[in-house]
């Protein structure tokens, strides 16, 4: 919520698959990374001006 100013539910993922794509990355900030690529996602520092 705070790199890309969206949840889980607005990513769509229930606990399940949460779960399951969370299995393929132990650690949290790899797993945002992954998922913040996998669905191009822009970071909202990117947005933010100086």
């Amino acid at each position: 919520m705070a790199q890309y100013c969206i949840d889980l539910n607005d990513a769509g993922f229930d606990d399940d698959r949460l779960r399951q794509e969370f299995a393929l990355s132990a650690d949290p900030a790899e797993f945002v990374d992954y998922v913040a690529q996998k669905f191009d996602l822009t970071s909202r520092h990117s947005f933010l001006a100086p």
